[in-house]
């Protein structure tokens, strides 16, 4: 019997590319202000303004879970109406299907005029071509509710005006709803939905003109009207009108990641993180849990925040900086939902150290086991980096390389995790303008062409007269299922049956076990592959297993990690006895490129080989003993 970690993978045609120094053009024309939103598919959509003459048009792009370009190469034009002279904030959302909503202005009369699309991925208009009118306004915000209606708030003036639009594109409310305080503008909004078709708007308080703020919110039913008796304040530090905060929900609770001069000291920066209770109560006190107790070394200039729903802790990132402002780097922190409690010590942990370096965050996403966030540094990089539960780095080398020109680089975006994978997207001038780009990453820090199903620990035994096969995935992306086949040569092989996804709709981020039974193995040599098949009807074959149908031989080959390897590759052997075994490994084309002798011993072996220098690329091991035969190759890849 012989195990290995094997990944499967195919030709498709895709556009994702592994050289970070390319990466994808998700459109060819420039682009000004982007807005990134996942939907629950995989794909990926991308709102932004692009510069046509004296006009800034909205375009829209909608990306494949592969990279492929779904409505053409350069997006479509979502509004060319009079933009002014320069473009201003807008925002976007997915709704419950995965249609886009954006949500932006344009001039008309001299006034601006709240406008919002609804695009379908075959880039219908669903809304007609003129999108709807809201009113006089700036800087809207969109959500979508569990219904599917969708929310859209927005700064008129000194109020907030706020509208409902059904799925078909009707207006809930004449005249429109407002938050309007007698004694203070209001601006700034930032929606999150609640359960029961109820939903939160976090907005700004201006309390010192022209740019200080506190942060409030206020809960609002399925007809627009406020559940809580009085908005709730959330700080009494001091927030700048001119920052969108880090603002999420979970159910009915909402998070709020934010940074600001606090009352005790205002000429510094503090982050903080604060929950809001389903009813208006603030378990953490105004301002909420301090992202670090270090009140004189450093400022907390950010604080971006991520949840996962069903988990149990809160992370966030803060780019901290020296009082002068001169040097930047990075601190994480994770927060225990229930008391806030800060779980990476009371001064957060420190991922990159003030320096010269600048390294200054993005963005943050959340993979079942750990945080990923983006970053830049003063070589003007993107890069993201994974932290493992404990704050920890979890990849080789700390950093993977997203966008590795040194070009300026701006208006970032990067989704949540769906079916292993995120997608940051920013402008960049490659060339001669600003353009849209977009890189994936996987959880493990692969970018470009991702593999559909991560196999695990494919490995057979004869027990009793029958051949029991068993593999675990980690990580499924449409896939149908697996056909098994066996041969007694390695060469021509047969279909013995099919064996379908448990993974939901052929996606899963969970491990996964599965088995298969052949009731004849032939006497001998049995070799065993999976040929798995997506639902767009490619496929892959999985690498070949031998199975001895004879008496029972003395060592096992389970496994090899990591895969993708960089310096130390483990392979994991079972043997009942003491022996002496050979492992070689070979190229794609079968040259020998090194080889090692090791001596294991009964029981579970763990073997270190040194596989640094060895070039990029595909290759396989085998292991020879004196008490079993050749074993079946297994592959790795050498990064």
């Amino acid at each position: 019997m012989i195990g290995a970690v094997i990944i499967l993978s195919y030709t498709a045609k895709t556009q994702w590319n592994s050289n970070t120094s390319i990466n994808l053009e998700a459109a060819g024309v420039n682009a000004a202000d982007i807005a990134t939103a996942g939907a629950t598919d995989g794909k990926t959509w991308i709102a932004f303004y692009s510069q046509n003459g004296s006009n800034y048009d909205m375009r829209a792009q909608l990306l494949d879970a592969n990279g492929n370009k779904l409505l053409g190469n350069d997006g479509i034009v979502v509004g060319n109406k009079k933009s002014g002279s320069a473009t201003f904030v807008f925002n976007a959302c997915v709704d419950n299907e995965n249609n886009f909503v954006i949500a932006f202005q344009y001039e008309k009369s001299g006034n601006y005029i709240i406008n919002a699309h609804k695009i379908d991925q075959a880039g219908n208009q669903l809304w007609g071509t003129g999108g709807i009118d809201l009113g006089n306004g700036l800087a809207p915000w969109p959500a979508a509710l569990s219904n599917n209606d969708i929310i859209i708030a927005w700064v008129n003036n000194d109020i907030i005006n706020y509208q409902k639009i059904s799925p078909s594109g009707a207006v809930a409310w004449a005249p429109v709803k407002e938050i309007s305080v007698s004694s203070a503008s209001v601006t700034r909004p930032q929606l999150v939905a609640n359960t029961n078709n109820t939903f939160g708007i976090v907005y700004q308080r201006v309390f010192a003109v022209p740019f200080y703020t506190h942060l409030w919110e206020q809960r609002y039913d399925i007809d627009g009207n406020p559940i809580w008796v009085n908005a709730v304040q959330i700080n009494n530090s001091s927030t700048a009108v001119f920052h969108y905060y880090s603002v999420l929900s979970n159910a009915d609770t909402t998070y709020i990641g934010y940074s600001g001069n606090p009352q005790s000291n205002p000429s510094r920066f503090d982050a903080f993180l604060e929950r809001v209770n389903a009813d208006g109560n603030l378990p953490w006190g105004i301002n909420g849990t301090d992202f670090s107790t270090d009140s004189k070394t450093y400022y907390e200039l950010s604080c971006e925040i991520a949840y996962q729903p069903g988990g149990s802790a809160v992370w966030a990132v803060s780019t901290l900086s020296d009082i002068a402002q001169g040097q930047h780097g990075i601190s994480a922190q994770k927060f225990d939902d229930a008391t806030g409690v800060a779980l990476l010590g009371p001064k957060g942990k420190n991922i990159f150290p003030v320096s010269a370096n600048f390294e200054s965050d993005e963005n943050i996403s959340l993979c079942s086991d750990g945080p990923v966030f983006t970053f830049t540094d003063a070589s003007n990089k993107l890069f993201a980096t994974k932290l493992d539960a404990n704050g920890n780095f979890a990849w080789t080398g700390n950093k993977i390389e997203l966008g590795s020109t040194t070009n300026s680089k701006g208006r970032f975006g990067f989704t949540q995790f769906v079916n292993d994978q995120a997608v940051a997207v920013w402008a960049e001038n490659k060339e001669i303008e600003d353009r849209p780009y977009a890189q994936n990453i996987s959880c493990d820090g692969q970018t470009g062409i991702l593999l559909p199903v991560t196999l695990l620990d494919f490995h057979g035994g004869i027990t009793g007269k029958v051949a029991l096969l068993s593999w675990q995935t980690r990580a499924e992306s449409n896939n149908k299922g697996f056909y098994t086949e066996q041969s007694v040569d390695d060469i021509h092989f047969n279909s013995l049956g099919f064996t379908a996804s448990k993974a939901q709709h052929g996606n899963s981020n969970a491990l996964i076990d599965y088995s298969f039974t052949d009731a004849q193995p032939a006497s001998g040599n049995n070799y065993y592959r999976l040929k798995q098949e997506d639902f767009d009807a490619h496929y892959t074959y999985s690498n070949t297993i031998l199975v001895k149908n004879t008496t029972v031989y003395s060592m096992k080959m389970h496994s090899v990690y990591p895969d993708p390897v960089y310096n130390t590759l483990s392979v994991y052997i079972e043997s009942i006895i003491t022996d002496k075994v050979s492992f070689i490994v070979c190229d794609a084309a079968g040259k020998v490129m090194m080889q090692q002798t090791e001596n294991i011993m009964p029981g579970n072996n763990n073997i270190q080989l040194n596989v640094s220098t060895l070039a990029t690329g595909n290759y396989f091991i085998k292991a020879i003993s004196s008490n079993t035969c050749e074993n079946a190759r297994q592959h790795f890849i050498k990064q």
